[in-house]
């Protein structure tokens, strides 16, 4: 979304938007644009991948010094990775009325970090589309735990 792009301060002249025709050429392209160094970040929207492709795509990206991130259905959560890091992105359920106009909440959780020992936990992050801001949320005690103490 071009408009959505330069209000993130993007450049819309260094931004390439490819839609290919079919998985076969999905597969290509990324693993082609990874491997190549005219770009810094390669984002693509993917359902399943075997592990031979997810190997193939993580030597482009080696080879290419590149970062990709591949936006996938939260089913595949659990599958096979080769990923360096994985994330659960997901709405976060709140009222409208208690967030201001233009605004909506996502929560974020780690799913993986290699090399790293992490505790696995989840943020929320408030997101302002009209001031084009994105901001951790304040984080609210668990009512149960609340509920549990008294």
């Amino acid at each position: 979304f071009p408009p959505g792009v330069d209000k993130l301060g993007l450049s819309l002249l260094h931004t390439l938007v490819v839609r290919p025709s079919g998985k076969d050429d999905v597969l290509w392209i990324l693993e082609q644009t990874l491997r190549s160094q005219a770009r810094s970040i390669v984002i693509c929207r993917i359902e399943q991948i075997t592990p031979v492709i997810y190997r193939r795509l993580k030597l482009a990206a080696e080879r290419g010094q590149s970062r990709g991130l591949l936006l996938r259905p939260a089913r595949f959560q659990t599958s096979a990775s080769w990923a360096d890091m994985r994330l659960l992105v997901e709405p976060h359920p709140l009222p409208r009325s208690t967030l201001p106009h233009q605004s909506r909440q996502l929560r974020l959780e780690v799913l993986h970090l290699k090399g790293r020992g992490f505790e696995r936990r989840a943020t929320v992050m408030d997101l302002n589309d009209e001031a084009c801001v994105v901001s951790v949320a304040a984080e609210l005690a668990d009512p149960t735990a609340v509920a549990a103490s008294s």
